[in-house]
């Protein structure tokens, strides 16, 4: 994350001095959904139990990464709006060092099967519902039938865009984009009729690291160190049943 750190013109808006990111690209791998989710779950759960770690979260998409994709987006009432997207388990704000800014989170009972449910950033609704509260609101993929109430109202994350101008000199920029954030559990749903170049159970893992700024600050910083301790807590679950 501190690598990341470098597309910035300012400081992030979170607290990235102990967090370490894991891209798990598994379909590319040879995992299938069941096997994914599989892993993933056997991944988190293991690295929660170390004692390095203070939080573990999975996300679509990290911050200070490239997003996810532009998607067209249904307001209850309203015309379509664009905007970013990210599915994430229920510590993906604590694990940033940060909160949700109105409402609240997402919570164990925000499951599959349950009534579906939003978190939109600042952002998204200073752009689309200007003067009004955003939590309540209702809003959909043009392509899905089901509806996600917004519950909560998440910090604004800068994302990395890179701008190559016709010199061929590359930009480094900050950007913050309308996100919405759905449950990992509902993911699929959200994405109904949509077929992105992700599947929607390809998840990234974010730890923090417990401590004050000396050994497992430096293994974040680091990285390879804290690769192989997580690759040893890696279980391989292709061939399971």
């Amino acid at each position: 994350m501190r690598r990341a750190q470098g597309t910035y013109d300012a400081r992030p808006t979170f607290d990235a001095s102990r967090v370490i990111g894991m891209s798990l690209r598994l379909h590319m791998q040879g995992y299938d959904e069941a096997h994914a989710r599989q892993f993933q779950e056997r991944l988190r759960a293991r690295i929660a139990a170390m004692p390095q770690a203070a939080s573990v979260t999975l996300a679509t998409a990290m911050p200070l990464s490239n997003s996810v994709g532009w998607f067209r987006v249904d307001l209850e009432g309203r015309p379509p709006v664009g905007s970013d997207y990210n599915a994430i388990s229920p510590t993906f704000f604590p694990t940033l060092g940060t909160v949700v800014v109105r409402g609240r989170g997402f919570t164990a009972e925000d499951r599959e099967g349950g009534a579906p449910v939003a978190l939109v950033n600042e952002d998204f609704a200073r752009r689309y519902w200007p003067g009004e509260e955003a939590v309540g609101k209702r809003i959909r993929l043009t392509t899905s039938a089901a509806f996600f109430e917004v519950v909560g109202v998440a910090p604004d994350f800068e994302d990395a865009f890179a701008d190559f101008r016709s010199s061929g000199q590359f930009r480094r920029f900050n950007s913050v984009r309308p996100t919405i954030y759905v449950p990992q559990s509902q993911a699929a749903l959200f994405l109904s009729g949509v077929r992105p170049e992700t599947p929607p159970y390809e998840m990234q893992l974010l730890v923090r690291a417990v401590g004050s700024d000396g050994a497992e600050n430096r293994n974040a910083s680091g990285g390879a160190r804290g690769r192989s301790t997580v690759a040893r807590h890696c279980p391989d679950t292709r061939g399971d049943d």
